[in-house]
């Protein structure tokens, strides 16, 4: 699945935006505060079948998003008047709708579109009802610990049970007698090269994958001894969680979206992410915000798109 076009109406209250998005990688630039990150937020929300939480339902209109497929995803928000507010207890109402070959069709067989994955570095809140209980439960919680590790946390216990499904695949494969070689070369291989670029970005910082571990570790050249990944610093913690989440795509097609992953990343890091988040998976489709030049300076500079270019003021 490829988005191929993003068209925002009422950006703003007075701006249109329309982005034809590249297959493989496309990038934003912007500014700050010219949109980058709403704009990014929003076509996750959708893609994922999610309502738009506040304060982001007061900064645009109406979302479409065009798919390769043509098949389109719309999200629109209306603003309730004062009665139907009152007697629905929301300001807003938010309507999707999708529509393949000129026809509309049913949404919960469209949406959430899978494989879609959403990197970001800036905090925001919890996707729970935002009652006082929920509220401190949630605080309890994650007091000891930052977005970046409950996020990289979750990640890793997402990679846990990935390993644990293809042991079994590799296993059902071998019982029932149909075992497939290429497809075994291919599921080590991806593998191989998964750790191959882990090492290779790490080596500089003086630590490598533990690849006997099944867990997530790494031998610390400082002592000699393996460490879990909560040892890492923030920007190592970072870049693990981007690859790992590239890696679980499991070579599939699929869409990476990233919200100016650059933020605690060394500068050559920024440099290769793209690089190497395409050798991991090179059927990602990759839409990510930047500030950072380096980013691009790696053959990138025809997939960049700035904010400008794309959104004009309605009249």
């Amino acid at each position: 699945m490829r988005i191929k076009k993003i068209t925002i109406d009422g950006l703003w209250g007075k701006y249109s935006l329309n982005w034809q998005v590249n297959s493989d990688v496309s990038i934003l630039s912007g500014i700050n505060g010219s949109g980058k990150s709403t704009v990014l937020r929003a076509v996750v929300s959708l893609l994922k079948g999610e309502s738009i939480e506040p304060p982001m339902d007061k900064r645009f209109r109406r979302l479409t998003i065009e798919l390769a497929d043509e098949t389109k995803l719309m999200l629109e928000i209306i603003p309730l008047t004062a009665d139907e507010a009152e007697k629905n207890k929301e300001k807003i109402s938010q309507i999707l709708s999708v529509i393949r070959n000129g026809e509309k069709v049913n949404v919960d067989k469209v949406l959430p579109i899978a494989n879609t994955s959403f990197i970001s570095t800036f905090d925001y809140a919890p996707s729970v009802k935002r009652t006082p209980n929920s509220m401190l439960d949630y605080l309890l919680r994650n007091i000891l610990s930052s977005d970046l590790d409950r996020f990289l946390n979750n990640v890793v216990e997402r990679y846990k049970s990935y390993q644990i499904e293809l042991s079994n695949k590799m296993s059902n494969m071998m019982t029932s007698g149909e075992t497939n070689p290429e497809v075994i070369r291919e599921l080590f291989g991806t593998k191989n090269i998964f750790l191959d670029v882990l090492d290779s970005m790490f080596k500089e910082c003086g630590k490598r994958i533990n690849r006997d571990k099944g867990d997530v570790e790494f031998i610390f050249e400082s002592d000699g001894k393996s460490h879990p990944y909560i040892d890492l610093s923030a920007g190592e913690k970072q870049l693990l969680m981007i690859l790992l989440t590239v890696f679980m795509q499991g070579g599939e097609e699929a869409i990476l979206i990233m919200d100016e992953p650059e933020i605690s990343l060394h500068i050559d890091w920024q440099n290769r992410l793209l690089r190497e988040i395409k050798k991991i998976n090179p059927k990602c489709q990759v839409i990510v915000s930047t500030h950072s030049p380096a980013m691009i300076l790696d053959g990138w500079q025809r997939a960049v798109v700035n904010m400008e270019d794309i959104v004009e003021e309605t009249l």
